[in-house]
């Protein structure tokens, strides 16, 4: 997205390419329903729940739910993050979740992302904030999950648009009435 300045390389979107497609019928009814939509944005709501999404399943309603409450988090952020942060706390403190845990099993923050009980947003901040996917890479290097995972929040973090330095005053706030 960044490297081309969202084209793709000429060779691959040639109109004879295009018109040998199977599928090009789905890529004109998905244009259809988008015409008045951020494609983009659209799109990367989707990506983030499957990264391997087929262009069938977003011409399906439950696309456009997804669209609809990935805009939610995204226009509600500063909140979302907030609510997300004082779930951590009530876990363990933000040091302990991030931290990978001696058993290997993985740091509460990971485990409550993967348990849905935070977003992914808050995850992709509080890796902007403290880097903490750079240290769990070497202890689960080996492990789908955490692999799978880590690659949707680092591609991510250059889509999602936040002012670090509220957020960091967010988390100042909320530590210091814990």
């Amino acid at each position: 997205m960044f490297k081309y300045g969202g084209h793709a390389p000429k060779h691959l979107t040639h109109p004879d390419k295009f018109e040998m497609r199977k599928d090009k019928y789905m890529f004109h009814k998905l244009a259809r329903q988008l015409k008045d939509m951020n494609v983009n944005q659209f799109l990367l709501s989707n990506f983030l729940i499957n990264r391997k999404t087929w262009t069938g399943d977003l011409v399906k309603p439950e696309a456009m739910d997804v669209f609809r409450k990935w805009i939610r988090v995204r226009d509600s952020l500063n909140y979302t993050y907030e609510t997300d942060l004082r779930t951590i706390l009530n876990h363990c403190s933000l040091t302990d979740a991030i931290k990978p845990k001696a058993d290997g099993s993985y740091p509460e923050l990971f485990t409550l992302l993967l348990q849905k009980e935070i977003t992914i947003e808050s995850v992709v901040i509080i890796h902007a904030m403290t880097h903490c996917l750079n240290v769990w890479d070497e202890q689960y290097k080996d492990d789908y999950i955490y692999g799978e995972t880590a690659i949707r929040i680092r591609k991510y973090l250059p889509f999602l648009n936040f002012n670090m330095n509220e957020l960091k005053e967010i988390t100042k706030r909320v530590l210091t009435e814990t």
